[in-house]
């Protein structure tokens, strides 16, 4: 009886753990989505089309799918790249508009380009597309290399 007492306090603990992190993590994206509005602000323009781009600490892939979702919605006409540092991780979500996809900006693409230089592997659709990789002192190189081939085909 004690031994199932145990096993049942025990269940409960994890169970009330488990509550508690998806209860964070739930605020913790509600507040970089409420600090979207502030990476947008940041980004540029480039012939009527605009490029954002993050670089998060500690977020995973899916958040930064959603994100890269919320930011398109809000700026049509753009390209988002978000991306996160992670302690043995780099992750990048690349999303692309339809409307320069035509012009021959696709997530894919640019995703097959990058993935090698943050030593990693990844894929998708021309829409969007994620990579992750080993090598995080080179996200930054990364992420200039893919906003470097969108500002050329945009030009």
């Amino acid at each position: 009886i004690e031994l199932k007492k145990k096993q049942a306090q025990e269940e409960l603990e994890l169970k009330k753990k488990k509550e508690e992190e998806k209860a964070s993590a739930v605020e913790r994206f509600n507040q970089l989505s409420n600090e979207l509005n502030d990476v947008i602000k940041k980004s540029f323009a480039v012939n009527g089309s605009t490029i954002i781009e993050n670089i998060y600490d500690d977020v995973d892939i899916g958040s930064l799918r959603r994100l890269s979702d919320i930011a398109q919605h809000k700026t049509p006409s753009s390209v988002v790249i978000f991306s996160a540092k992670s302690k043995d991780t780099a992750s990048i979500v690349i999303a692309v508009d339809d409307s320069l996809i035509k012009k021959g900006v696709k997530a894919d693409e640019l995703v097959k380009v990058i993935m090698p230089v943050i030593n990693g592997n990844g894929g998708g659709k021309p829409q969007i597309a994620q990579a992750g990789g080993k090598n995080i002192s080179k996200l930054n190189d990364a992420i200039e290399m893919a906003k470097k081939i969108v500002i050329e085909k945009l030009s």
